[in-house]
């Protein structure tokens, strides 16, 4: 219990303190290794107590860790756009931000920590609240809007280990499982695009990821909502095939698409803000760079 008590209270640090930064520089690495570790002993918790409190505090560390540059900035922007600020003063800081991300994107880390700072003050003096995180209570809102056809997946991924979170209208579960498949997620997306692969190399391909990531049980639902990690964001899941004695050609093969309707999302907590945020006079757009894998540079 102590030691859940401290990952929490260094969550808690990060989070109040970094909040405002706007920043890649500190959101990022830093935080998600804190709520790594607050995950990983909530879920070893979960495993010796069976206490279902544990469980739902290790998917909600997840959460949080997962995208939490763009949650922050979500929640931020939200605020930004109401009608309390003047546009004059809203595109003072859109301008400070934009010049912040070509700072980081330089390298420039004196000039990007000096211009966080600005737009910190900014914030401060315009009163706006510090975000909070996502909660119990929001993903038993979440449970509450969900049909029994419903299966919403939650992937994590902490170095070798993969996490598996399943949500249904009344039940939450995981597994554990050893992940050592990213060049074989690497690999797949690849053969995705090559027009002249054989259907026995894509076959071969496909089912191991499929038994490795799809849980069991989700012949039960119709509608599935997915919410990668890592690597998995590279991943298609609706071209995966279960395995299966039938002998295979291109118009048979049991792609997961065929009986599921499949959607994706970043995380439960932008699940939330786009289920109230009003969308009549505002636009949020996200383009990836893929600078850091030569084989995928190519998409940026």
């Amino acid at each position: 219990k102590g030691a859940i008590r401290n990952a929490r209270q260094q969550i808690d640090f990060f989070h109040n303190q970094y909040v405002f930064a706007t920043s890649k520089l500190y959101l990022n690495k830093m935080r998600r290794k804190i709520l790594e570790l607050g995950m990983h002993i909530e879920y070893k918790a979960f495993q010796k107590t069976g206490n279902q409190k544990h469980l739902i505090q290790a998917l909600l560390f997840a959460d949080q860790a997962k995208s939490n540059v763009l949650n922050e900035r979500m929640q931020l922007a939200s605020i930004v756009n109401s009608n309390a600020i003047s546009h004059d003063t809203r595109d003072l800081r859109f301008q400070r931000v934009y010049q912040l991300n070509q700072y980081e994107t330089d390298g420039n880390t004196n000039e990007a920590i000096k211009l966080r700072n600005s737009i910190d003050s900014l914030d401060r003096a315009l009163g706006l609240k510090k975000s909070k995180s996502f909660s119990a209570e929001g993903l038993q809102r979440i449970q509450r809007g969900m049909t029994d056809n419903q299966l919403l997946i939650e992937y994590f991924i902490v170095k070798s280990t993969l996490y598996t979170f399943s949500i249904t209208k009344d039940n939450i579960s995981a597994t554990q499982k050893q992940f050592t498949a990213t060049q074989e997620v690497l690999t797949y997306y690849q053969i995705l695009q090559n027009p002249s692969v054989s259907i026995e190399d894509f076959w071969k391909s496909s089912i191991p990821l499929y038994e490795l990531l799809i849980p069991m049980g989700i012949e039960n639902y119709t509608d599935v909502t997915i919410i990668p990690d890592g690597v998995l964001y590279f991943l298609p899941f609706g071209t995966l095939i279960n395995n299966s004695t039938a002998k295979p050609s291109w118009g048979s093969l049991p792609y997961l698409e065929k009986s599921h309707t499949l959607s994706y999302d970043f995380s439960l907590q932008t699940m939330t803000q786009a289920s109230t945020y009003d969308y009549s006079s505002s636009y949020t757009g996200f383009a990836p760079r893929f600078d850091n894998n030569e084989k995928l540079t190519y998409l940026t």
